[in-house]
């Protein structure tokens, strides 16, 4: 089960980073972000670029090493880390975005993530199993 929901949430956050891939088209950004300054324009590209890069290491890692995700120590950190992670990603969309039904879709799917890493991360660390 543990295995089977961190896969989901790999493949979930692989979504995300084609997602991002995909921004500056799907959200008209050379019309939208053109009456910023070029530098504000470029950090805008740099920062989504970059964000993308950490998702898609973020995939790697938990559909390379899903098994090490929580029957290691390191990996019991990582996995907190990447709960973080999501969950911030959620505070952050209600936020800035609140409850438009669009946003909801992300909030959901975010939230789905953060559960799947979670649960096994719970399941690992509850009191009276081993750890490793």
């Amino acid at each position: 089960m543990n295995k089977t929901l961190l896969r989901i949430a790999g493949g979930i956050t692989v979504f995300f980073g084609i997602f991002h891939v995909v921004f500056p088209q799907l959200f008209n950004w050379g019309e939208v972000l053109a009456p910023l300054s070029k530098a504000d324009r470029d950090i805008m590209y740099i920062f989504n670029y970059a964000t993308t890069a950490v998702i898609f290491g973020y995939a790697f890692i938990t559909l390379g090493y899903t098994e090490s995700l929580t029957t290691t120590a390191i990996g019991r950190g990582v996995t907190g880390m990447l709960v973080a992670f999501w969950l911030w990603r959620v505070i952050l969309e209600l936020i800035y975005v609140g409850f438009a039904v669009d946003a909801l879709f992300v909030v959901v799917l975010c939230s789905i993530v953060v559960a799947c890493y979670v649960i096994p991360l719970v399941s690992a660390i509850r009191p009276g199993k081993a750890t490793t």
